[in-house]
């Protein structure tokens, strides 16, 4: 089968799909990967440059919807295969527009941008999903509200099937072993203390502020509380000039690999807006840790709707981060709605599913 797959990076491809890419060369699939910088990466399939930057209406992202309806007006795919809202509307425009025929056009929902309380940048990508729908075969939905709302974003007769995420390297996010958590901070250079991680791009939707605030407050009765925070993104400087002079605040980059961080920590925030599966939630629980997290979609699908915190409300943020802070409590955030998929099993129902659309 000759299939485009398409996501809006090459960080995405590498953090998500490997697995997946793996299991449809194995069973002889012809595979175009496209995505932004897109020449870095390696592996058995052929790879295509498609700019996409963030901003919707940039003159690249016409360019890439150019680019990529001139490529199915000349080539006839099987199945197309989109990730994430920006690759997923422009390629099923073009599609759209060149003439779908019998190609199968299957959309991966890693999260609606629009939903409850979403930005209004991510509310605006709704009817965009709407315009779509007539050439969207199935859409594919990590989350119970998703899925619910994707009903309406397929073509008449479409199918809205539910997979368990990317599933999470169980191997490499595991409990650490006696004695690993002194080990690994010291070879990471970390301070003492009682450790949080937040690992997400710095982003309106991933929520920020407000966690840097109610950590100020943490730390007048809580100064052991150290809250680190990995990734980059837009807005990382405007939020490091907030957290200045809180000594409990360590920005640590962009990390490639967390599954170390996690293990040296004693437990994960998550205030986000809106998510899909998040994965460095399931990260965390993948390594025993609580998790104090925002009431959206997403978190109350892995952690159950009580004792989650409202995203924008700073004294409910500051109860879920002393929760998991307090040592030898049993933090209230650590429950699991949803059970934990490997990436070989997530793989598995993602390729499942492909072969019921066929």
């Amino acid at each position: 089968m000759k299939i485009f797959y398409t996501a809006s990076s090459a960080r995405h491809i590498r953090d998500f799909h490997g697995c997946v890419l793996e299991r449809l060369h194995r069973e002889g699939h012809s595979v175009t990967l496209a995505c932004r910088e897109a020449g870095g990466l390696s592996g058995p399939f052929e790879p295509m440059e498609l700019p996409y930057t963030k901003r919707f209406f940039s003159p690249r992202n016409l360019a890439v919807w150019m680019t990529l309806y001139k490529m199915f007006r000349r080539e006839r795919y099987d199945m197309v295969l989109t990730h994430t809202a920006l690759a997923g509307f422009l390629t099923r425009c073009a599609l759209a527009l060149a003439g779908k025929k019998e190609t199968v056009c299957v959309h991966t929902a890693h999260g609606y941008l629009f939903g409850p309380g979403t930005p209004l940048t991510g509310k605006m990508t709704y009817p965009f999903e709407r315009l779509c729908a007539p050439v969207t075969d199935a859409v594919l939905t990590m989350n119970a509200w998703d899925a619910a709302a994707a009903r309406k974003l397929v073509r008449k007769g479409g199918r809205v099937c539910p997979i368990p995420g990317m599933g999470v390297d169980l191997a490499r996010f595991r409990p650490a072993a006696p004695g690993e958590k002194a080990a690994l901070r010291a070879a990471l250079g970390l301070p003492d203390g009682r450790l949080l991680l937040y690992a997400a791009e710095f982003s309106k939707r991933k929520n920020h502020k407000p966690l840097l605030k109610a950590m100020r407050e943490v730390a007048s009765r809580r100064p052991d509380t150290v809250l680190l925070l990995a990734g980059d993104g837009a807005k990382k400087a405007k939020l490091e000039k907030l957290a200045r002079g809180c000594g409990n605040i360590v920005f640590l980059g962009y990390v490639q690999d967390t599954a170390p961080l996690l293990r040296a920590c004693d437990g994960a925030v998550s205030p986000s807006l809106s998510e899909g599966l998040p994965h460095n939630v399931m990260e965390a629980l993948a390594c025993g840790l609580p998790v104090a997290a925002s009431r959206v979609k997403g978190h109350t699908d892995l952690l159950g709707e009580a004792n989650l915190f409202h995203p924008k409300k700073t004294s409910e943020i500051v109860r879920g981060i002393e929760a998991i802070a307090a040592e030898g409590q049993k933090p209230p955030f650590s429950g699991l709605g949803t059970a934990l998929c490997g990436k070989e099993d997530a793989a598995e129902a993602f390729i499942r599913v492909l072969s019921e659309l066929i």
